[in-house]
């Protein structure tokens, strides 16, 4: 006989309805995989829960955060994440283990700035990832840069069912041998993302040793304060955003290369013989 589980309904005004394992497979991943574990015999070892982002696409917070009160071993990849789960369960033991960069693919020489002023970043339409951000504030710099080259890249050949935006160098799902290239050709990275659990462009973007404009989302704070190798800018501001970026475009060779330098020693320690060592 399959043992009953409540699990939150956000649709009821009462948030518990009764589940049996076998419906635990047609739960998002996070939430089904995380009761399923909790359901298993204490024979089957430690039972771990690792939050690497806020579910599955298209899920909301409040699915999540009654899984996070479960008698489970949660690690994470981010302090964003532990402060999270600790905005709703206050005092809840959380380990960290970040992610990583392989540094024999994700790398360059030391460099100059480009001959032509370039920035980019990931292109992603969902609201939660911030393009919406850098279009804007790419309009704003280009203003005062009318040359300024517009990298990105996506998983996607028409992101939102349409072209890419006009002015915008668009690479469809680009070869990791490809992606380190694009990296590299940049003066700057932008990352823009309003949630996110740890924003791995921002680590492979630095270990190309480009400097990363970042929102304060995923690991932002940790990878770009850890030894100045980009700035921080707040959310939904776009002009602040633009501003750095003309900052880093015009900035002397000097000025710009100890950031480079910076953003590339900031991912020495983030290996995965690092993280394997944590774990």
């Amino acid at each position: 006989m399959w043992p009953p589980l409540f699990f939150p309904d956000p649709d009821g005004p009462v948030p518990l309805r009764l589940l049996d394992l076998r419906g635990l497979r047609s739960l998002p991943g996070p939430v089904g995989s995380s009761l399923y574990i909790n359901r298993l015999s204490a024979s089957k070892g430690v039972k771990v829960y690792l939050i690497q982002d806020y579910g599955a696409p298209g899920m909301e917070l409040e699915e999540l955060i009654p899984t996070w009160q479960l008698p489970l071993y949660m690690i994470t990849i981010s302090q964003f994440l532990v402060d999270l789960v600790h905005e709703h369960v206050p005092g809840l033991p959380v380990d960290v283990i970040q992610n990583s960069v392989d540094q024999d693919l994700f790398q360059a020489p030391p460099r100059t700035k480009a001959e032509v002023p370039t920035v980019g970043f990931l292109y992603r339409v969902e609201s939660v990832k911030g393009s919406d951000i850098v279009l804007e504030a790419v309009e704003i710099a280009r203003l005062e840069i009318p040359n300024l080259r517009f990298l990105a890249y996506g998983p996607r050949k028409e992101p939102g069912g349409r072209p890419p935006p006009e002015g915008m160098e668009y690479i469809y799902f680009p070869a990791n041998s490809e992606l380190k290239d694009i990296y590299a050709s940049c003066d700057a990275w932008l990352f823009s993302s309003r949630r996110e659990g740890f924003g791995l462009p921002i680590l492979e973007a630095m270990a190309c040793r480009t400097p990363v404009i970042a929102t304060p989302a995923g690991a932002a704070p940790e990878l770009v304060n850890a030894r100045g190798g980009g700035v921080m800018v707040d959310h939904e501001d776009p002009a602040e955003m633009a501003r750095a970026i003309v900052r880093f475009c015009t900035m002397e060779e000097t000025e710009w290369k100890e950031f480079s330098d910076a953003a590339h020693e900031t991912t020495q320690s983030y290996t995965w013989d690092d993280a394997g060592d944590v774990f």
